[in-house]
């Protein structure tokens, strides 16, 4: 049961490192890069270096990087929807007015 548990864990670990590489290339929401975001930096570098980068980060600062991406991402996505929801009211107030 242990070892399976591990295993699962070294799993779970290696997406982790993988969605944090593939976040060093462009924001998820986009495919920009926000100068807010703390990965800013990394994506301007080369191929090679943000490998570098990405080698030396601890389990600690990937967790970080996560967690911040997917409270990020949920902040673009519910704005999105709230500005696609305003648009959508507006358009529906334009169209009562000229009905009207």
């Amino acid at each position: 049961m242990t070892e399976s548990l591990n295993a699962k864990a070294g799993i779970n670990r290696q997406y982790m490192k993988e969605r944090v590489f593939g976040l060093s290339v462009a924001c998820p929401f986009d495919q920009g890069n926000p100068c807010d975001c703390p990965l800013h930096e990394i994506r301007k570098k080369s191929i090679e270096e943000r490998y570098q980068w990405f080698r030396g980060l601890s389990d600690e600062r990937i967790l970080e990087i996560l967690t911040y991406h997917k409270k990020c991402l949920g902040e673009k996505e519910n704005s999105a929807v709230n500005s696609a929801g305003d648009t959508n009211s507006t358009l529906k107030s334009e169209q009562y007015r000229r009905a009207n």
